[in-house]
């Protein structure tokens, strides 16, 4: 158990420096899908430089659980991470294409 621990804390700490830095300095354009003729990049940054720290507090949260369950629950609790950390990156897409617009996409419609 000790082994997930490590690896959940190490995975947590790689979220929230990635988030942190996407987050401080407005380095949205580091996400893949990201086109500034398209997306607002302040807008860009805060939605997925905060949903990337959320993700990283849960890991870091589910790495704390891991020492406290048998190994029966630390299955399904990793199965409802995974499951988490999928949402969140859906939810992050999602949230760049629609809030992250150019306003100059809503003059056109």
């Amino acid at each position: 158990m000790i082994d997930t621990f490590i690896l959940l804390t190490l995975a947590g700490l790689f979220f929230i420096s990635l988030g942190s830095v996407i987050y401080y300095y407005k380095a949205g354009d580091m996400i893949n899908f990201f086109n500034p003729k398209k997306h607002d990049k302040a807008k860009v940054s805060r939605i997925a430089g905060r949903n990337l720290l959320l993700m990283g507090l849960t890991n870091l949260l589910f790495a704390i659980i891991s020492l406290l369950v048998n190994q029966q629950r630390l299955n399904f609790l990793l199965t409802v991470l995974f499951l988490l950390v999928l949402i969140g990156i859906i939810v992050t897409v999602y949230q760049i294409f629609v809030c992250a617009r150019l306003d100059s996409d809503y003059k056109n419609d």
